[in-house]
């Protein structure tokens, strides 16, 4: 037994150090000079700090994260429906987490969204999940999801009306 154990971890160090060699011969990536990485390469310089700036520009945009918010926002309101305490809490965290990735990628919205995130919506939410009160919840969820219209109204989409529970993305 232990002289199988042994030749089974020679050859994974073997493979292991192997993948190493190999990776260490290829070396850092280089963009073509073309631009192969970038959409301007006036505007970046390759092999640089420049390639953050790049993936700060393809960051998802507002409406894509918001399109994961209204699939959340949808099944937390199922969730509080049927009672699923556990779901709900869930899924409100993960809503959180897309709104403070955009707060991050958008920081033009970050006020907006820092506002909504720490505004007694919210609060009255999570508060409604904790005690497991689907009365509390339905009242909680309605005020959120009109406090979602109104910053909808802020950025210059009314047309952004939240309908819950009449599709898979929550829009009218």
């Amino acid at each position: 037994m232990q002289k199988g154990r042994f030749i089974t971890g020679f050859v994974l160090g073997a493979l292991l150090c192997g993948t190493a060699v190999v990776f260490s011969a290829i070396g850092n990536y280089t963009p073509k000079p073309d631009g192969d990485w970038i959409r301007d390469v006036t505007k970046y310089v390759p092999g640089t700090d420049d390639q953050i700036n790049v993936l700060a520009d393809i960051q998802p945009g507002g409406g894509v994260l918001m399109m994961e918010v209204g699939l959340r926002v949808n099944a937390l309101y199922f969730a509080g429906k049927k009672k699923n305490w556990d779901l709900a809490a869930y899924e409100m965290h993960e809503l959180t987490e897309a709104l403070e990735k955009l707060e991050i990628t958008r920081p033009a919205m970050a006020g907006f969204l820092g506002s909504f995130l720490a505004g007694p919506e919210v609060a009255s939410v999570n508060a409604a999940i904790a005690a497991q009160d689907k009365s509390a919840f339905k009242t909680a969820i309605r005020d959120m999801t009109n406090a979602c219209m109104s910053c909808h109204t802020n950025f210059g989409k009314p047309f952004l009306v939240i309908k819950l529970g009449k599709s898979a993305l929550p829009l009218k």
